[in-house]
Parts: structure tokens; C-alpha cells; sequence
């Protein structure tokens, strides 16, 4: 009820500055950060971001100041990419490497020094910060062209946990190892490492990853993600905004100070639910059921699972047949949020044992043909959890899939070709999310 007053009176000012009626009007009070708001309810709202307090945010709309609790809001969109904005692009080609804090916070790097007990970090948009040498988690040199079998060898490595020390991470013969020993402190060209009495320098060039050795701590609730211009995301305990710039305080403890020009989003869902589409994967691979080695790369790049598109870059859509099976009659869905996956594709998550619960809908693209049937499977922690041969013929409604996934740290999920063909192989799985 609440929401609908704040609403109401939204456009009852609205209407009253188009018949002259005076407001309250608080223009001097105003910062310069304009900023879209979206609600959990599907609505929206436009404003300027004057401050953050204990229950909510305030916002001054059409000159006067609103007040928006958190439970009411998804995310503040702060500054919103524009569809030929090439800058994404330039600061995918410029990261050096990913950055995890002990929190679970994440950034995209150009450049990392380490000095006793204070890390500088360089991010790929540009931003400077200085964290707490102890808050930081594991570094990843491998780049964008990192291979497959390497990605997936540094998750395995990333997560194993260390006994007593840190661990640098090089590659031999074309395989990942793990060097254990201690870390001191890093410069843009190399790093102190010491094993038992001898310290060496080693140039970071030989080196694909650090694993630093953190002793296992409790954080605190997430009240908001913070994501940056370059796609880094923090995780955020506490915010207050100045009117240019955003202090937080990271679940970790870490505090920091961001200018809201470096701000993409501020996500409030994240203390609800996290859509899996807006994680990064581990991995995201596709094995053919035949095909020769001279087509397998393209054909990967085709084929591999899709994100809030289908495989022909439109919305995801589901189904909905009438028991009479009149295809006639069926109605179709459309979801914004969601992936497409194909017989064959397999995709990997972290959780890192944040979450409680796995929903969403799945079913077959519409345009699968109906002999279409694949086994659909989800592990978590290598343990299969779900495993159902489904048949296009006999899917006449979207499936509800609701999985336990409490301290779970991975989860996959696979297609395989149950029938040894390959006639619509595509499933979607829509609104597929993990809540907290």
C-alpha cells in the first residue's frame, strides 16, 4: 500500500507543475547525478540521487524530495551504456586481470601493487583504490584468451583450500601448478616470493595467478551490489552518497570512496535473489555430438549457451499447450531474463555457498521441432541433483524447477543428446535464479 501512495503522489506533483501549482521547491539542494529507478514491482521512475540513509533512499523528483525504502527498489541506474557506446569494448581489451576479494566482491584489473599491508589496485575503467592487503583473495593473470582447459584447471585450483600458506600459480608443459609458499609484496613487474629461507623475485609475466591464504571469516549481509563501469561488482554493507561520490563500506569491512562516474548500477536484488544470466561463468562450453576438427571452433561460437536472448537474438520465450495438445491453441511467454542452452552445452557457476534456493522454468524453444528429447541435468558440487529425459512431444507447459542449493559452491548445468540426435536440442530456462 505504501508503494502505491509513494506513486500517487509522484504523479499528482507531476500534474500539479503542469497546471503551475508551486511545490516545495528544493532545487538548490539538488546534486548533479540523474538517475533511473527500478522497482520490484516492474515500475520505474526517474530522478536525482540526493542521498542514501539508514531505511531508504531519498530522491528529488519534479523538485521535491521523495523518499524510497530498499524493500521497494531492484537497482539505481546510474549511468546507463548507450547502444553505440564503444567504451565496454575498449576496457575489455585493456583488462590485465581479475581481482577477488575474501569477501566475494570482484575486480577488473590493469594493474595491482602490494606495499607491507596496503594493495593499490588500477581498475579497467581507470579507478584507483586502496584496499587492505588482507582483504584480498586470489589474482588471475590468464586474460580473455585464456583457453578452456585452463579456466577450468584455475577454478580447481582457485578453490582448493590452503593449509598454511599462499601460492603462486604457473604454467608447465601447458598445464596450471600450484607453487606453495609466501606472498610479500608486488610491483608492476614482480612479486616477492619466499618457500621456507629463500626469497626470490619473480616476474609477474611467468605468473598466471596468485592464491592468497585468508583464514575462513563470517561478512556481513549484502544490502547492495555495487557493479562499475568496467563490470567490477562490490559487494556493499553500508552506502552514502555526497552528491559526486559513493562511500562504501564492503561487506568484508573494507571502506571505499567511488565517484559516481565510475558507477554503472546500484542492484538492491542481490539481497533477495541473483539472476544466474547476470553471473559470470566458469566455464560455458558446447561438445558436439559429431563434427569434424576444422569446423568445431565456429561451430562452438554458435552454440554455446546464450544469456536473456535466445540463439537468434531475440527475447526467451516458453509455451503454454492446453492438455488437448491443439499446438493451435498454445500461448507463448516472453521473459527478459534467462538462457538458452543447446544439446551439448555446459555451463558453470559459482555460488560460493551463498545461497538457499534455485528457481525458474524450463521448457523447449517454441520453434524446436516436436521428435526434439534431451536430458536435462543439474550437479552441484559434482553431485547430479537433477536428471530428466525431456521430450518436446510430451512438454506442453514450462516445468517449475525449485532446488535446494544451501551451501552449495558450484552448480552445472547440461543438455546432453539423450537420443543420439540433434533435432531441436534447445531448452530455456527462464527467470532462473538463486535467492539468498
Amino acid at each position: 500500500m505504501k508503494r502505491l501512495i509513494v506513486i500517487s503522489v509522484w504523479l499528482t506533483l507531476c500534474a500539479s507543475q503542469a497546471a503551475g501549482v508551486q511545490t516545495n521547491g528544493l532545487t538548490e539542494l539538488t546534486s548533479e547525478q540523474s538517475v533511473s529507478v527500478q522497482f520490484t514491482d516492474g515500475q520505474s521512475a526517474e530522478g536525482t540521487l540526493q542521498s542514501f540513509n539508514e531505511s531508504g533512499v531519498d530522491l528529488i523528483v519534479n523538485d521535491t524530495v521523495m523518499q524510497f525504502p530498499f524493500e521497494q527498489i531492484s537497482s539505481l541506474n546510474v549511468n546507463e551504456p548507450v547502444a553505440d557506446d564503444t567504451s565496454s569494448d575498449v576496457q575489455a581489451n585493456t583488462k590485465r586481470g581479475k581481482l577477488t576479494f575474501t569477501d566475494g566482491s570482484y575486480a577488473h584489473i590493469n594493474a595491482i601493487t602490494v606495499q607491507n599491508e596496503t594493495a593499490n589496485i588500477l581498475t579497467a575503467a581507470g579507478l584507483s583504490l586502496d584496499v587492505r592487503a588482507s582483504n584480498l583473495s586470489k589474482i588471475s593473470w590468464l586474460g580473455d584468451d585464456a583457453t578452456e582447459s585452463e579456466t577450468k584447471q584455475w577454478v580447481e585450483l582457485s578453490e582448493r583450500n590452503l593449509a598454511t600458506s599462499d601460492a603462486i600459480v604457473v604454467s608447465k608443459n601447458g598445464a596450471l601448478q600450484l607453487i606453495e609458499g609466501v606472498v610479500g609484496n608486488i610491483s608492476d613487474q614482480h612479486l616477492t616470493f619466499s618457500i621456507e629461507t629463500r626469497t626470490a623475485e619473480v616476474a609477474l609475466k611467468k605468473i598466471k595467478g596468485v592464491i592468497f591464504y585468508r583464514a575462513q571469516r563470517e561478512v556481513a549481509d549484502p544490502r547492495c551490489q555495487l557493479t562499475l563501469m568496467d563490470d567490477s561488482r562490490l559487494l556493499v554493507r553500508n552506502i552514502g552518497f555526497d552528491g559526486r561520490r559513493f562511500d562504501l563500506t564492503l561487506v568484508g569491512g573494507q571502506s571505499l570512496s567511488v565517484a559516481s562516474s565510475f558507477v554503472r548500477r546500484v542492484d538492491f536484488s542481490v539481497v533477495r535473489f541473483v539472476y544466474l544470466s547476470n553471473l559470470i561463468p566458469l566455464t560455458n562450453t558446447w561438445t558436439p555430438l559429431l563434427a569434424s576438427p576444422e569446423i568445431l571452433k565456429p561451430l562452438k561460437a554458435l552454440r554455446v549457451a546464450r544469456f536473456d536472448r535466445d540463439f537468434r537474438g531475440q527475447r526467451l520465450t516458453l509455451s503454454r499447450t492446453p492438455e488437448s495438445g491443439l499446438k493451435y491453441l498454445a500461448e507463448t511467454d516472453a521473459y527478459d531474463k534467462g538462457i538458452a542452452i543447446s544439446g551439448g552445452g555446459r555451463i558453470v557457476f559459482a555460488l560460493n555457498g551463498q545461497f538457499k534456493r534455485l528457481t525458474g522454468l524450463v521448457g523447449f524453444d517454441p520453434q524446436s521441432h516436436v521428435s526434439a528429447v534431451v536430458r536435462f541435468m543439474i550437479k552441484t558440487d559434482g553431485q547430479t541433483a537433477i536428471s530428466e529425459v525431456m521430450r518436446a512431444a510430451n512438454t506442453l507447459q514450462p516445468i517449475a524447477l525449485e532446488l535446494d542449493v544451501l551451501g552449495v559452491r558450484r552448480i552445472a548445468i547440461s543438455v546432453e543428446y539423450e537420443d543420439g540426435r540433434l533435432a531441436g536440442d534447445v531448452l530455456h530456462l527462464a527467470d532462473l535464479k538463486v535467492s539468498r
